[in-house]
């Protein structure tokens, strides 16, 4: 909401850009959020059953899983970037909006990891019974990111660009506050450090209950999440005011 009122006031084309790339960009991280409805059940019953050991085992799983995904959204989407762009319906030969989507889409899939793991965080701190956390944490990320977009929007001139690297680095310095608090919280349920990760023939082993947990989550979101993104590139396809009157009337209502 705080990119689309704050690119709104530059013009058609980069609110354009940005309604593009944001219903992509929903698509391709929130899709994940099964990682935090797996990790929440899983944490809050080992803590319970008092095996705390396990619980440790499960948000060093789930951190490194985060990793390992948003490691390959980012390359997915940055070596397809005209491809994604053109599938969401933007025509290759408007150059102008094109560059501007383009250069939204390689800023901004580099928080991929970063989206991945404040999913993660969050599940894990729900799952000990901790909700005040990360509404702090998403609190003054909103406050960072509202002075970052108005200063690279404006201040530097960056214009779309400049929307994107403001929630990048937002995201880091949120993932850097979820991870730099988690470790105190482990450490006061003697949870840390954290067990290491299993060897290759035990990974899938370790890994199947997030499967068994987020699959039908999993599924639930792409339906949902894909309807949405469906609209939008059809909004896409009849030009670049309709796909930013599109992205205003999302966050509005």
């Amino acid at each position: 909401m705080v990119d689309t009122a704050i690119v709104g006031q530059s013009g058609q084309l980069e609110l354009a850009a940005l309604g593009v790339n944001n219903s992509l960009f929903t698509f391709a991280f929130v899709v994940f959020n099964f990682l935090a409805v797996a990790t929440t059940p899983l944490i809050s019953s080992s803590i319970a059953s008092n095996n705390k050991q396990q619980a440790g085992q499960v948000i060093n799983q789930a951190l490194f899983l985060a990793v390992g995904l948003g490691i390959m959204v980012t390359a997915g989407l940055i070596f397809n970037s005209a491809a994604a762009l053109t599938l969401m319906g933007l025509d290759p030969a408007d150059t102008e909006l094109m560059g501007m989507a383009t250069d939204y889409l390689n800023i901004r899939a580099t928080a991929a990891t970063a989206s991945l793991l404040m999913t993660v965080c969050q599940g894990a701190f729900r799952g000990v019974q901790d909700t005040k956390t990360p509404l702090y944490i998403t609190l003054a990320t909103n406050v960072v990111h509202l002075g970052l977009s108005y200063y690279f929007i404006y201040g530097v001139e960056m214009g779309v660009s400049g929307a994107g690297l403001s929630t990048t680095i937002a995201e880091w310095m949120a993932v850097g506050a979820y991870l730099y608090v988690g470790r105190q919280r482990c450490q006061e349920l003697d949870m840390w450090p954290l067990p290491a990760l299993p060897g290759p023939l035990k990974a899938w082993d370790q890994y199947l209950p997030f499967v068994q947990a987020g699959g039908a989550i999993l599924m639930r979101t792409t339906v949902l999440l894909g309807t949405k993104t469906l609209a939008a590139a059809v909004a896409a396809r009849l030009g670049p005011a309709s796909i930013g009157a599109h992205q205003a009337s999302v966050f509005v209502f």
